[in-house]
């Protein structure tokens, strides 16, 4: 009974500082651009092709990255909350991943369809969603690929955007 409660405990530990981690990225965001600033970059972060080589600190300045890779964490965070998740090594791992890749070429637009179709996976096969919902989030790193096509010249019969929803729903 009392190992139950220690593993509760260093669960809800892990939670809370990946949490305050998150806090205080987004915070830090309003403190380094203001609220104009950030709402256009945050639109030029999601119009821009995003290759995993897309600076968005370059793209759209410091605050604007900042507030990027934050809402992404909370987002990712919260999720896994959501999902009744327990937050281990390998949890923290990968939120700071997907933070850090957040800086660059990874925004909410092109990660959501590759969240979508793992949730969608989880839901088909009732699988067991702790380490399903960690790797889908670690899958999330893949999603420049999901802007590469959308932002591509339309040469198909089907539009980009429908390609690349797809696309982010496979790796999904």
């Amino acid at each position: 009974m009392g190992k139950t409660k220690q593993v509760l405990l260093s669960t809800n530990i892990i939670f809370i500082f990946l949490i305050s981690y998150g806090l205080s990225i987004t915070f830090a965001a309003f403190f380094l651009a203001s609220p104009h600033k950030l709402i256009t970059g945050m639109q030029r972060i999601i119009s821009s092709p995003s290759n995993l080589i897309t600076d968005y600190v370059h793209i759209a300045g410091v605050g604007p990255a900042f507030l990027n890779s934050g809402l992404l964490t909370l987002s990712s965070l919260f999720l896994l909350r959501k999902h009744k998740h327990h937050f281990c090594s390998l949890t923290v791992s990968v939120i700071m991943m997907l933070s850090g890749f957040s800086f660059f070429g990874k925004n909410i637009v092109n990660s959501a369809p590759i969240i979508l179709g793992c949730l969608l996976y989880l839901r088909i096969h009732h699988s067991g969603k702790q380490e399903l919902l960690v790797m889908g989030l670690l899958s999330t790193c893949l999603s420049p690929i999901v802007s590469t096509i959308y932002c591509a010249p339309d040469l198909f019969f089907l539009s980009n955007k429908l390609i690349a929803l797809l696309a982010g729903l496979v790796i999904g």
